[in-house]
């Protein structure tokens, strides 16, 4: 899974281009679908009223090679430093027609 750290400002302008998947020769292949997970850090107080730092998961599938425009609204508006967008469970189309599955992204807002 490769892992890129990106801006807020650079992420919202980002996550609504569709996805792509190359080999190691650079070849675009297409994608079929992929999974996210959207892990959103927040402050909360725990049961004596003592700040905890506590992660939401999101996970939802994307057909094709895009996220869909509702979600790319939604988290463009509640996306925030520290928090992470894992891409994972990526199908791609082969040049001899078969689906495989690629490799991940891990994103970090910083």
């Amino acid at each position: 899974m490769d892992l890129s750290v990106v801006p807020k400002k650079t992420f919202d302008s980002l996550i609504a281009l569709p996805l792509c998947a190359k080999d190691s020769a650079q070849n675009q292949f297409p994608i079929q679908s992929f999974e996210l997970t959207y892990a959103e850090r927040g402050l909360y107080q725990d049961s004596a009223g003592l700040p905890i730092i506590f992660t939401d998961y999101t996970n939802f599938k994307c057909e094709g090679n895009t996220i869909s425009k509702e979600w790319v609204n939604q988290l463009v508006e509640r996306s925030y430093k520290g928090d992470t967008i894992f891409i994972d469970k990526v199908k791609v189309l082969g040049s001899d027609n078969k689906s495989r599955e690629g490799k991940g992204m891990k994103i970090i807002i910083k």
